[in-house]
């Protein structure tokens, strides 16, 4: 009579191994698109903030907007910290540029870890179909654009 030796066979583990990796990246990509809806909920949450910030700053200013901020810094003109405490921490870039048809917009570019600056708010396009933070297709930073046609302070 034969004894059975008690154990797993390889392909046993074989398999354990393989189901075990399986749900493991399952996780992560969970995981992952989490963290990327949670940032972005921030984001939408850090621009209605500046939002409100920025609508006060032009009651004050006789319905100007401040200057260009550069490189994730405030808008320029005395914005801070009077009506928000800008933090760097956002990966947020507020913009003013030309829109084209002579007047100014006003928006910002959120920044998507490991992302740099990729001129979103340039393309007028973008600004009518993405402006509240929808994704963009093929990129992972967004926009936000406040006012089309704005009036800037000097």
């Amino acid at each position: 009579m034969k004894t059975r030796v008690h154990g797993f066979t390889l392909i046993e583990l074989m398999i354990t191994l393989l189901i075990v990796a399986i749900l493991a990246a399952i996780g992560v990509a969970v995981f992952a698109g989490a963290r990327q809806r949670a940032l972005y909920a921030q984001f939408q949450g850090n621009a209605h903030q500046i939002g409100v910030a920025l609508e006060n700053y032009a009651l004050d200013h006789d319905g100007k907007y401040p200057r260009d901020g550069m490189f994730f810094g405030p808008p320029q003109g005395g914005f801070t910290p009077g009506y928000i405490n800008w933090n760097q921490a956002w990966r947020i870039d507020y913009e003013v540029h030309s829109n084209g048809s002579g007047g100014n917009y006003v928006g910002l570019e959120y920044y998507y870890l490991g992302q740099s600056y990729q001129g979103l708010c340039n393309s007028a396009t973008n600004r009518r179909l993405y402006g509240h933070g929808e994704a963009i297709p093929g990129r992972k930073n967004r926009i936000w654009i406040y006012h089309e046609s704005a009036e800037i302070v000097p």
